[in-house]
């Protein structure tokens, strides 16, 4: 998955920038706990609860 290769590099775990380019691939929502997620500006208006 190229996005998650192009993402900036706030989060270093694979597995989670790969969630997070698929939440944009697909323009879903994304509901998580991860303190690092809300630093993503292309999560906004992605994140449930934010």
């Amino acid at each position: 998955m190229h996005k998650a290769v192009t993402l900036p590099d706030i989060h270093q775990d694979p597995a989670d920038r790969i969630i997070i380019a698929t939440s944009i691939l697909y323009n879903a929502k994304l509901a998580s706990i991860d303190s690092l997620f809300p630093n993503y500006k292309e999560l906004q208006g992605r994140l449930l609860g934010k």
